[in-house]
């Protein structure tokens, strides 16, 4: 192993590309997909999630892959007031998933104390 200073992200050096779709201000990642249905976490689980992040001044965002998936998106990001992005490719999700850590680290930048992690998606 190797240490790792515990007060900074880690940090890979790897680049997100550009995001092809963002939501204004800081926000967060939900993935509310599972490959069978029996592995999904109950929507109302998702809403409360989504209700603290929104609470803590970020935007839920919610990912989905097909119409099934973005059913319950929708029913998640209206439960929250979350946003739905329309269908983005994996490099599109990579890009906004990258965006979302990097706006957490400006975030952190910018709040007077380091105790309390920023959400992530």
């Amino acid at each position: 192993g190797y240490a790792v200073a515990s007060d900074e992200p880690a940090n890979f050096g790897i680049e997100p590309p550009p995001a092809a779709w963002t939501p204004p201000g800081p926000y967060a990642v939900l993935i509310p997909c599972a490959s069978r249905d029996e592995k999904l976490w109950p929507q109302a689980q998702w809403i409360a999630v989504g209700q603290r992040l929104q609470g803590q001044g970020w935007t839920p965002v919610v990912l989905w892959g097909n119409p099934a998936e973005e059913a319950r998106a929708r029913e998640i990001a209206q439960g929250c007031e979350g946003r739905v992005p329309p269908f983005l490719s994996v490099r599109d999700a990579a890009g906004l998933l990258g965006r979302a850590q990097t706006d957490a680290e400006q975030q952190r930048a910018r709040e007077p104390s380091h105790d309390t992690p920023a959400p992530a998606g």
